[in-house]
């Protein structure tokens, strides 16, 4: 990532588009009630334990399943896509390869992969997409005392998108939380913070040094976050959660 003050992808408001790794419906692990989990693209720290790691990079990533392809005879489809000719084959085996080196993960060769051995990892989604797919699952979420709950990666990084999918999920009468580790500008939390019902925060590890081996980053800022949220929206309800 080239910095970790990134936003999202487009403008502000319902306008405001952003790159959603993937929409999880009946999610029971990420706040009370029944929910519908948005996963954003974009991290800023390198846990050694992530279970997301395909959430890290900002972009749109291309994925390849070896075992779905069904080779250059019977398709080539991609081979003759590929604009920077990343995706390339080798006599002995009839299945292509991809040069990771080369490949700008463009997603042209995605629609033309009968198989669907091409995927990518995140699509550029408007906050109408996400929210009318989140709305689906409403009657679950007023039996259950649940909602839509934004994770990642981490969520704030894409600080317009996010808190303009935040209010829009209030206007249509949707409890709202985030699973963050506050490792983001300040201004990102301001955007987001007053949309949000219930904050689900990271707390990995208490001492500076051990969090920057097993995270990459040291927890000066997170710490800071954590405080200042806590004191500047004093009604809203913030659970520290550890690894």
């Amino acid at each position: 990532m080239a910095s970790d003050d990134r936003q999202g992808a487009g403008g502000k408001g319902q306008g405001a588009r952003g790159i959603v790794l993937n929409i999880q419906h009946f999610s029971t692990h990420d706040g009370p009630g029944m929910r519908t989990t948005v996963f954003l693209k974009g991290c800023t720290l390198r846990c050694k334990w992530c279970s997301n790691p395909e959430s890290i990079h900002p972009k749109s990533e291309l994925g390849y399943n070896l075992n779905k392809c069904i080779g250059k005879d019977q398709c080539g489809f991609c081979l003759k896509e590929c604009p920077e000719s990343a995706i390339f084959n080798v006599d002995s085996d009839p299945k292509v390869r991809i040069n990771w080196d080369l490949c700008t993960n463009c997603g042209k060769c995605v629609p033309v992969c009968p198989p669907q051995a091409l995927y990518l990892f995140g699509k550029e989604m408007t906050v109408d997409e996400v929210l009318d797919e989140v709305e689906q699952d409403s009657s679950f979420y007023r039996e259950s005392g649940g909602g839509m709950t934004l994770s990642g990666g981490e969520c704030q990084l894409q600080a317009d998108f996010a808190a303009a999918l935040l209010a829009g999920a209030h206007q249509r009468g949707i409890n709202t939380a985030i699973e963050t580790a506050f490792n983001v500008p300040w201004p990102h939390v301001e955007k987001v913070l007053p949309h949000v019902d219930l904050v689900l925060h990271d707390h990995k590890l208490t001492l500076s040094e051990r969090h920057r081996k097993w995270t990459g980053v040291d927890n000066q800022r997170i710490l800071e976050n954590m405080k200042r949220a806590y004191e500047t929206w004093p009604e809203k309800t913030f659970v520290a959660r550890t690894p």
